[in-house]
């Protein structure tokens, strides 16, 4: 048998020095049989579940009011499980009657210890319950009436955090020759990572992009910090785009982030990259999902990771109104000890936004706008660019901009009759200058001597909000009337009455010249 050495000694070893300069500070109470204690968490977020498992017990001689000798014992589970670790050299902790040896009060660091306790804990391995749960409240949560020893406190179903296993000890000191539970309430801040995840489109919160334009995303999520030993270890980042936009899916790189300093990531080695048939961990559909539970291990030291990719505004992209949005989602384990645990997630607090517009023209008379005129084509040019078009209903003057690779049309027609008549409508134009120049007028009307120009502006104080200032709607959509003018003859002098007289006259001169000349003719023959 190990031989145990004082208890002293023992606690010497095992509380650390703030710890102690703490219990110096609260008020102590005399020790009897059945003495409890509390220990009061603090740092852990409200809604959590804590459990409090005792692992050693205190051995207290009652007529003496005071410690037996051994004067601390593991938990029989706990030091059947110590006896059997000797890969690990727990059983170094554990005498042979189950007391606690002298070995493990010379634990400097007994992270990986708990780690591995926590694990065997959660798996069953190890039997045993919990003394004491509770959920957390808001402030500080207090386990109260407890037993003297020592107490592995577990959280998990937190919303926003991963918990390290946190240590408590409720021992009795001897202080003036009397046995004292010093502190009576011993005072833990838990130890917790963060879990959030941000997202921005070219650099902000929202853009403007015309159909066919690729937009770039970055998405940085943090790393679950989990225990060493825990049996969960699942994190992933996904992103489920709107029908509006396609994916990109060789754009996709994925960095580790720490210290601010990225490191490249590769696929297969440091995450699973699935982009067909794509679905989060909790088996919801999704466009594209990097996947580190198998690799985790490999991105545990980083801080965040950082996922850039591109899309391209399609067809079927919104004009205006709440725009084309893709929802990134940061998933990653409730209960690192629990693989059937369920899964927490955190979405970016502002979801980016691909704003897109369109354009509304009618094509009216210039001194009647109540008439509208059809047949008008016109060429259009964005922000200096020409633009091609795909024809969604010509008749009806309805257009959207071609993406690239596309065999659009140059020329747009307004709507020939009914209620698109005189009208065209473009859909999916980036913000900015729109020159139009007509080359075809409607029948019986000039056509207008030089393009003009008209702007699409989607700006809200500072901020897109999918409604540009040209909108007489209210809309996604500049409106504008392009008026035309009739055409007419050039004046001429003199009055029309004396011009026919006049043409008359010399009709009947020419007509005398005629008859003359053959009568000349006859006489000779």
């Amino acid at each position: 048998m190990r031989k145990t050495r004082s208890t002293v000694r023992l606690l010497a070893v095992a509380v650390t020095a703030i710890a102690l300069a703490l219990f110096a500070a609260m008020p102590a109470f005399a020790v009897t049989g059945d003495q409890k204690g509390s220990i009061e968490l603090g740092n852990i977020e409200q809604g959590a579940e804590i459990n409090a498992y005792q692992i050693i017990s205190v051995n207290w001689d009652d007529d003496a009011d005071a410690p037996k000798t051994p004067q601390y014992s593991w938990n029989p589970a706990v030091a059947s499980w110590l006896e059997a670790q000797t890969d690990k050299g727990y059983d170094a902790y554990v005498e042979a009657d189950g007391s606690v040896a002298e070995a493990y009060g010379k634990v400097q660091s007994g992270a990986a210890f708990f780690s591995d306790l926590a694990a065997a804990i959660k798996s069953g391995t190890v039997q045993i319950s919990a003394a004491q749960t509770t959920t957390a409240t808001d402030g500080a949560t207090v386990l109260s009436d407890l037993s003297m020893g020592s107490y592995l406190v577990l959280v998990n179903n937190s919303a926003n955090y991963v918990y390290q296993p946190i240590v408590a000890n409720l021992v009795p000191q001897s202080v003036n020759g009397q046995w004292v539970l010093n502190p009576a309430t011993v005072q833990i801040d838990a130890k917790r990572s963060e879990m959030n995840i941000d997202k921005t489109v070219e650099g902000g919160s929202s853009t403007g992009a015309q159909i066919g334009d690729t937009v770039n995303f970055v998405v940085t999520a943090s790393v679950p910090h989990y225990p060493a030993s825990a049996t969960a270890k699942k994190f992933a980042v996904s992103d489920t785009f709107s029908q509006g936009l396609t994916l990109d899916e060789g754009s996709i790189r994925v960095f580790g982030v720490k210290g601010g300093a990225e490191t490249e990531l590769a696929a297969d080695t440091n995450y699973a990259l699935t982009t067909q048939n794509a679905h989060d961990l909790s088996g919801n559909e999704v466009t594209f999902s990097v996947d580190f539970s198998a690799h985790y291990d490999t991105v545990s030291s980083y801080d965040q990771v950082r996922i850039k990719y591109s899309a391209v505004l399609n067809e079927n992209a919104v004009v205006g109104g709440a725009g084309n949005q893709n929802n990134a989602e940061l998933e990653w384990s409730n209960d690192p000890f629990d693989q059937n645990g369920s899964i927490d997630t955190d979405t970016p607090d502002v979801t980016p936004t691909v704003y897109t517009y369109g354009l509304r023209v009618e094509k009216v008379d210039k001194g009647d706008h109540g008439i509208l005129l059809p047949g008008a084509t016109f060429t259009v040019r964005s922000n200096g660019k020409d633009v091609s078009f795909i024809a969604i209903d010509e008749a009806a003057g309805h257009y959207r901009v071609a993406k690239t690779g596309e065999d659009g049309v140059k020329e747009v027609k307004v709507g020939a009759d009914g209620t698109a008549k005189g009208k065209l409508q473009i859909d999916g134009l980036d913000e900015g200058t729109l020159t139009l120049a007509e080359t075809h007028a409607p029948d019986g009307y000039a056509l207008p001597h030089k393009p003009f120009e008209l702007s699409i502006t989607d700006a809200d104080q500072g901020k897109l909000d999918g409604i540009v200032a040209e909108s007489a709607q209210g809309d996604g959509y500049a409106d504008k009337q392009v008026e035309n003018a009739k055409g007419f003859q050039l004046p001429v002098t003199g009055d029309m009455g004396t011009m026919a007289m006049t043409a008359a006259g010399v009709a009947l001169v020419a007509f005398a010249v005629t008859m003359l000349l053959r009568v000349r003719r006859k006489n000779r023959a």
